[in-house]
């Protein structure tokens, strides 16, 4: 008889902690914080639903600290209109977002060595912002729930015989319409490196 080898590709789960930046898609944001992009870890989870489908789920945390902005204005009675006079920096601001992304993720098998995966599903944030200053007293801004959507890809570096990989993923968090309306832009671009651990260590075939 003839014995015949096989790779066997095992669905196997995945846990990854990342390091990285976000930068807000806000209007204005850098005037109060200094930039748009700031430091943003995060973890993510995969569950197989086949050897290259996951059920994909990342959690973001994205911080920032800066100086409010004051402004001061004086009305026209002439041209019936208000007209800014002074703009300085003032205070404390500190700006809080938890950015937890949720859908599927698929994996493209390049080689043994290298894995390209795209992902997309739905978005939502909770986010906390409180700003402080002497004259203008303090204002406080919390909200969360369903943010848009998000679509991204991730460069996957394998090794052989070891459950761990390390990742490159760039991810756009899109803002509903309705959101960016009433609120503001609170999406962005999630760039980050990773350390990945399959529990399971699958043939990439």
């Amino acid at each position: 008889f003839t014995l015949r080898a096989q790779n066997v590709n095992l669905k196997s789960a995945f846990v990854s902690v990342n390091v990285g930046g976000f930068l807000i898609a806000n209007d204005g944001f850098e005037k109060v914080y200094g930039s748009k992009f700031g430091f943003g870890p995060g973890i993510s989870l995969g569950l197989p639903l086949s050897t290259h489908m996951y059920l994909y789920g990342k959690a973001t945390y994205f911080f920032k600290n800066g100086v409010p902005v004051i402004s001061t204005y004086s009305y026209s009675f002439q041209d019936s209109t208000w007209t800014k006079t002074s703009e300085r920096k003032e205070g404390t601001a500190r700006f809080r977002e938890w950015i937890f992304n949720a859908g599927l993720h698929y994996n493209f098998f390049l080689s043994k060595e290298y894995t390209l995966g795209i992902s997309g599903g739905a978005t939502l944030i909770n986010l906390y912002e409180k700003r402080e200053s002497a004259s203008s007293g303090s204002s406080t801004l919390t909200g969360g729930g369903l943010l848009g959507y998000f679509g991204g890809a991730a460069l996957e570096r394998n090794f052989e015989n070891s459950p761990f990989t390390v990742s490159a993923e760039a991810q756009y968090n899109f803002s509903r319409n309705v959101i960016k309306s009433f609120v503001g832009d609170y999406g962005g671009l999630n760039l980050t490196l990773g350390v990945r651990y399959y529990f399971k260590k699958p043939n990439r075939q």
